[in-house]
């Protein structure tokens, strides 16, 4: 039955308008006629019926699929590379219209004032004709090769969706990208002023365990992303969680990863919740633990969750094993004294032992290295090492004729001079030689250690060492 009026127009000479018209017309009594085909035998398979107009090309196919003969016979190139059957096959390619790149030219529109579809479709046999792309079962397919143009594409305005899809147990929208080159193109682009992609589970859902937008990488690099969010001048990702904004799941084994090439900023869970920071990238990296993954601290006495009070000087040991931190204490070792074999003279200043000659004039203060050089018998072994950090000895002073009683002598290891003296004295006539015991610190002069003399009054002073400390 040919389903084509009986006349070509000339459509290089009609207006565009009138064109238009014998287009829709052409198609709706083509769209008439195979109706009533399927009202009057319902049960039996119609044959493929095809026809050309001037607006285009039309077939009305079998409806009867699962007849190989008609189903056969129904089919039309509507893309270049691929033959598809169908029970209707509109195309557009061939029309002025398209022809001439009028961009409101399409190949199938359809309107609902309804709850239904305006273009519906649907697949339910399970097969799919020669030459449709691999892996492709669809009910609705739209193809494109030209770069910037939809194969689909939806548009919604205000509160209104552009694309919608809906699932029972399945994929509602599902995007395949085959390109072979990172980022080559997205398997699914949204583009928008406020949100580009969402995804929904509604309240009213009484699943547990849903996902409102799930993405899975299961390619084999060790680079690879399953979720990656860039921003340029806000947040890279935000999220907010009735229980807890983020997960990271534990991974099998303890403490931080010891292989594969990690980049810094990453962050790890093991599986005792221990939580590590890669600070630098490399195989495996420089990793830390933060504060939050230590549950115990043990130390000295038992284990403490808290502070913990040690004792000044001591030495602290601090181990780290998954999440606990072991310390342990040691007592600081103090200086020890050291004693000479036998006492040893370093100064006397009556025959200029120590570089200073005598009696000392009132009011004088004398430097003494007392570290590193031999005393008044020669002997290295009777050396204060300059490692010496104090000395302890007897201090001994012959005040000079006339000077008052009551006069002092100060040692100090340097700086200002403290208000204290070591020993007090006053003419040998009176008071004779006078001698206390000290023990006094070493200041660091010209890499030996070192002590000040001040005398009040006139004198000679004699400083005689018996150990030192270290």
């Amino acid at each position: 039955m040919d389903a084509q009026p009986g006349g070509s127009a000339d459509t290089t000479t009609e207006h565009v308008t009138d064109t238009r018209v014998k287009r829709r017309g052409l198609i709706a009594a083509a769209v008439a006629v195979f109706a009533g085909m399927v009202a009057k035998q319902p049960s039996q398979p119609v044959l493929a019926i095809a026809g050309t107009g001037t607006d285009g090309n039309f077939v009305l196919g079998s409806n009867d699929i699962n007849n190989a003969t008609n189903y056969a016979s129904s089919r039309t190139q509507l893309v270049s590379g691929l033959t598809f059957r169908g029970a209707v096959l509109l195309d557009c390619t061939a029309s002025p219209f398209q022809s001439s790149g009028d961009t409101n030219a399409v190949g199938v529109a359809g309107a609902s004032r309804g709850t239904a579809a305006g273009v519906f479709g649907t697949d339910t046999a399970g097969g799919k004709p020669s030459g449709f792309p691999a892996n492709m079962n669809a009910g609705v397919y739209g193809f494109t090769s030209t770069s910037g143009h939809s194969g689909v594409r939806g548009d919604g305005q205000s509160s209104a969706i552009g694309v919608s899809g809906t699932s029972v147990n399945s994929n509602a929208i599902l995007g395949t990208t085959l390109g072979s080159t990172f980022n080559a193109q997205p398997a699914v682009l949204g583009l928008g002023y406020g949100c580009a992609v969402e995804g929904d589970v509604p309240a009213s859902s009484t699943l547990t365990n849903t996902i409102a937008v799930n993405a899975s990488n299961g390619a084999p690099g060790a680079g690879s992303i399953g979720v990656r969010g860039v921003a340029a001048l806000g947040l890279g990702a935000s999220f907010q969680g009735g229980l807890a904004p983020l997960r990271l799941v534990p991974a099998a084994t303890p403490g931080a990863p010891t292989a594969g090439t990690h980049q810094a900023g990453e962050l790890f869970v093991d599986v005792a919740g221990a939580l590590f920071l890669c600070k630098v990238g490399g195989t495996p990296g420089t990793w830390t633990a933060l504060g939050a993954g230590v549950t115990s601290i043990t130390a000295p006495g038992g284990t403490a969750t808290g502070a913990l009070t040690l004792a000044a000087g001591s030495n602290v040991t601090l181990s780290e094993a998954g999440n606990t931190i072991t310390i342990a204490c040691t007592a600081a070792a103090g200086p020890s004294l050291t004693f000479l074999p036998t006492p040893e003279r370093f100064v006397d200043s009556r025959i200029a032992l120590g570089g200073v000659q005598g009696p000392v004039v009132a009011g004088s203060t004398q430097t003494f290295a007392m570290t590193g050089r031999n005393g008044q018998s020669g002997n290295p072994a009777l050396q204060i090492p300059d490692a010496a950090t104090a000395i302890v000895g007897n201090l001994t002073v012959v005040g000079a004729a006339g000077i008052p009683l009551g006069s002092f002598l100060t040692l100090w290891p340097g700086g200002a001079q403290p208000t204290v003296s070591n020993i007090n004295f006053g003419p040998a006539t009176v008071t004779g030689a006078v001698a206390n015991s000290f023990a006094v610190a070493l200041a660091t002069a010209g890499g030996h250690g070192a002590l000040n003399v001040f005398n009040q009054s006139t004198c000679d002073y004699i400083i005689d060492v018996t150990g030192f400390y270290q």
